[in-house]
């Protein structure tokens, strides 16, 4: 059940926050008892290879608030039909993130663009 419950993209690992990631990492705003119940995605991992890795911009715990510019959905299902989709306006992939109040945005060129 629980590897049904991550999903693997741009050299990250998703899943839907569970009470261990709080504890694991240090989610201060999700100890809150009215925050226990809403459907949060947190990133477990981050591969050295990816291009996030280097600069720290999206690293293990923080919180998936947006991709692409849309909030993200309110299902896991939804989230992993979602998670590969690229930008409509600009083929990038972008992610929005949030952890303990800092927020950052990252995108990922996932296409190459062809010369004319």
């Amino acid at each position: 059940f629980e590897q049904q419950q991550k999903a693997q993209h741009m050299g990250m690992i998703f899943a839907p926050l569970r009470l261990h990631h709080v504890g694991m990492f240090k989610l201060l705003d999700y100890m809150k008892p009215d925050k226990t119940h809403d459907f949060k995605v947190v990133v477990e991992s981050v591969s050295p290879e990816c291009p996030a890795y280097a600069t720290n911009a999206v690293h293990a715990g923080v919180i998936v608030t947006h991709l692409n510019d849309e909030e993200v959905p309110q299902t896991w299902d939804e989230f992993k039909k979602n998670l590969t989709l690229s930008h409509q306006e600009t083929g990038c992939w972008v992610i929005q993130t949030e952890y303990n109040g800092t927020k950052r945005k990252y995108a990922f060129l996932q296409r190459l663009l062809k010369a004319k």
